[in-house]
């Protein structure tokens, strides 16, 4: 080795006793306890989560019937009570109303029809009674004819004037108006009893013509009314916001082509007046909770 390198190594080593010695000597003299007086103080333990804002009140909107949804105004919306907010389309609702309307149409001019046959049945079976009660009442006088004219022939036969045969004849006379008399009798009262019977046939014929209209009528009145609530109005002032909905087993916000119906609220507007924070806390977290604690929230 050169004595060049040689000495290279001394001075280098030098350097390293003195550091080391530089360092003993600094630790040596910083070895004293540390004393460090306590303190009280606030200690924040923060558990961060995710939530979010709800209205504690709001008010849902639901159709009052099936339908796809054809508009809808754009989430956030300000609007009015009774202002339109959603379309459901028409064409099938349209529809309808016509199909409908030609039923209730039909309904009511069968229901003319019976009455009208009623009026003129009811007639006929008056004219019927009235003919045979006429006919009866003829009988009876041809048969107090016949008896008043037997009593005449019985005083000439028994002044022997006519002959006995004469009072044969006119008994014969008066049997045979008694029959008559029992026949338009019968009629009468036949008569009668289809006029009754007539009547209520009729009856019952228009009753189930007059049930088939207000049937006829209801339905035609339920889908008039579906159309006429196919434009869906706020039932109150405020934000317009879109609900989550089944769609295709999983729940997604309303959508325009969206199948609703009345059971099914699809928007809503919340009362901004009071609002809640509704969140998930894990079961690990739920220990570190307690009721009236400080909770700060901010928006996104």
């Amino acid at each position: 080795m050169s004595s060049k390198l040689r000495l290279i190594f001394i001075i280098i080593a030098i350097l390293l006793v003195g550091f080391l010695g530089w360092r003993m000597t600094r630790h040596s003299s910083g070895s004293g306890s540390l004393v460090v007086k306590a303190q009280s103080g606030p200690f924040v333990a923060e558990l961060l989560q995710i939530g979010q804002v709800n209205a504690v009140n709001s008010t849902n909107i639901t159709p009052r019937s099936w339908g796809k949804l054809a508009d809808l105004v754009a989430e956030g919306t300000v609007v009015e009570k009774d202002q339109p907010i959603a379309w459901l389309e028409t064409d099938d609702l349209e529809r309808n109303v016509e199909k409908y309307q030609v039923d209730l149409d039909l309904a009511q001019k069968r229901l003319v029809k019976a009455e009208e046959n009623a009026r003129l049945q009811n007639r006929l079976n008056e004219l019927a009674v009235q003919e045979s009660r006429a006919s009866l009442e003829y009988q009876q006088n041809q048969l107090a004819s016949t008896k008043a004219k037997l009593e005449k022939t019985k005083r000439l036969v028994d002044a022997e004037i006519s002959p006995r045969k004469a009072l044969e004849d006119a008994e014969l006379a008066v049997m045979s108006q008694e029959l008559q008399v029992q026949n338009a009798t019968l009629a009468l009262e036949k008569a009668l009893k289809n006029q009754e019977s007539q009547a209520e046939r009729q009856k019952a014929d228009v009753n189930a013509a007059r049930i088939d209209v207000e049937k006829n009528q209801v339905e035609f009145e339920r889908v008039q009314d579906n159309l006429n609530n196919a434009i869906i109005k706020a039932p109150t002032s405020g934000m317009v916001l879109y609900k989550m909905i089944w769609k295709g087993g999983q729940r997604e916000k309303v959508a325009v082509g969206d199948q609703v119906g009345h059971w099914q609220p699809f928007l809503e507007i919340p009362d901004l007046s009071k609002l809640e924070v509704v969140t998930r806390v894990d079961e690990i977290d739920i220990s570190r909770l307690n009721e009236g604690q400080t909770a700060s929230i901010t928006l996104d």
